[in-house]
C-alpha cells in the first residue's frame, strides 16, 4: 500500500534521469491488483509510445500476473523478469501471453 515501508523503492535501485515512477494503491478503498487500475500507467506508456513492458514484483500471483495480463490485453509485448518475481511458471506465463526473461538477458 502506498505510503508504507513495503511500497518504498529499494535504495540500490538506480533510475535513469527522466524516469517516471507510477504509484498504485493510492486509494485504500479500491483493491488495485493491476498497476493499470486507478493509475496513470496506461496514459504514461502511451505518451512515450512504449511497446514493451517488463514487469517484476510481488506478490506474483496477484499484482504481477494481473498487471501482465492487462498489459498483454492492451497490446503491449509483455515480459516478466524471472529473478525479479516471486514465482511464475513457464506454463502460466505462456497461457497469459507473457514471456519470461532473466535479468541478465534484459541487461544483455
Amino acid at each position: 500500500m502506498q505510503g508504507t515501508k513495503g511500497a518504498e523503492l529499494h535504495s540500490e535501485l538506480n533510475l535513469p534521469v527522466g524516469s517516471s515512477v507510477i504509484r498504485k494503491g493510492a486509494d485504500r478503498r479500491i483493491e488495485a491488483r493491476s498497476a493499470f487500475t486507478e493509475s496513470k500507467l496506461l496514459e504514461t506508456l502511451q505518451r512515450f509510445s512504449v511497446e514493451r513492458v517488463y514487469i517484476c514484483g510481488v506478490p506474483t500471483e496477484l499484482t504481477v500476473l494481473e498487471t501482465a495480463l492487462e498489459a498483454n490485453s492492451l497490446g503491449f509485448t509483455t515480459f516478466a523478469v524471472e529473478d525479479g518475481i516471486a514465482a511464475l511458471t513457464q506454463d502460466a506465463a505462456e497461457v497469459a501471453g507473457i514471456e519470461l526473461i532473466s535479468r541478465d538477458e534484459l541487461a544483455g
